[in-house]
């Protein structure tokens, strides 16, 4: 008697063990489909778009026929917390889980998405992506554009900072970048105040600076200024000659000067143009 109830005992033992028992992951996917739904292209396509996300983050999709006697809530808890879903650091992970012999289905995230990404953002992500899919039979468009969905949203999350990328060597060329292009907007910026608070020429300046189009000028020589003659005087002393006389008169006759220029005459005066003009271009950015 006593080994009968040993034996029932241990029966029960592994009874209420398999019922609450959950299913092992499978090795080397993202992809645990106990379900049968999901075809190797849909698969292959999962674990790719899966494996590009950073972080650490991690997105895994099962697929099982029944709860075994737990909810869908403590299933999927279960399922996430013994399997360890995400960086353990960040606990960044996704669960997706769906039972086809119950047509239920539960997402989980972790702890360290509960901000970033809320239960209200991934139900969304279902409802819009998951549910109508699942009703119509179209397994693996709904489990793609799902999971597609949610590493969207994960990328957008891990998009990095400036710190970020000063540490990292893809963020030096990203910083050098940035500090070339705001150089060349800086430059631009100071030679347009410089056009535009360039001081006037003065008076002795020969040419615009070096930023200014030369203005074309024809330049013609000017005239000298004509300067007054000197009167020069034949002595009043008589001299004799022999056969003939010569005697100058008192009053030598001065020697016929230039005449002025009349102001009529086109002889530049000296004056200096203060400069300014100049011409540019235009096109369409």
């Amino acid at each position: 008697m006593k080994k009968l109830y040993s034996l029932f005992g241990v029966f029960l033992l592994l009874f209420i063990t398999n019922v609450h028992a959950i299913v092992e992951p499978m090795g080397n996917t993202w992809v645990h489909d106990y379900g049968n739904i999901i075809s190797e292209e849909a698969e292959k396509e999962i674990n790719s778009r899966i494996d590009s996300l950073g972080g650490g983050a991690q997105v895994v999709v099962v697929t099982v026929e029944f709860f075994d006697g737990y909810s869908a809530e403590d299933y999927a808890y279960k399922l996430f917390n013994e399997w360890g879903i995400g960086d353990k650091d960040e606990n960044n992970g996704v669960l997706l889980l769906v039972s086809m012999g119950e047509e239920e289905y539960y997402y989980l995230q972790g702890s360290g998405l509960e901000k970033k990404l809320p239960s209200s953002a991934l139900g969304n992500i279902c409802d819009d992506y998951l549910v109508d899919d699942l009703i119509d039979g179209d397994y693996d468009r709904a489990f793609v554009n799902t999971v597609d969905a949610i590493c969207d949203r994960i990328d957008k999350m891990y998009t990095p900072t400036d710190d970020e990328v000063v540490n990292s060597v893809d963020g030096r060329d990203y910083m050098l970048t940035r500090l070339i292009t705001w150089m060349i907007i800086l430059f631009v910026v100071i030679l347009i105040v410089a056009i535009v608070f360039a001081p006037k020429r003065t008076r002795r300046t020969t040419y615009a600076p070096f930023y200014m189009p030369r203005p074309s000028r024809h330049y013609r020589p000017s005239m000298p200024r004509p300067h007054e003659p000197r009167v020069y005087h034949r002595p009043s002393s008589n001299r004799g000659f022999s056969g003939s006389s010569f005697r100058s008169s008192s009053s030598s006759r001065p020697v016929s000067r230039p005449s002025r220029p009349s102001s009529s005459s086109r002889s530049f005066g000296g004056g200096r143009s203060r400069g300014g003009g100049g011409g540019g271009s235009f096109g369409k950015r």
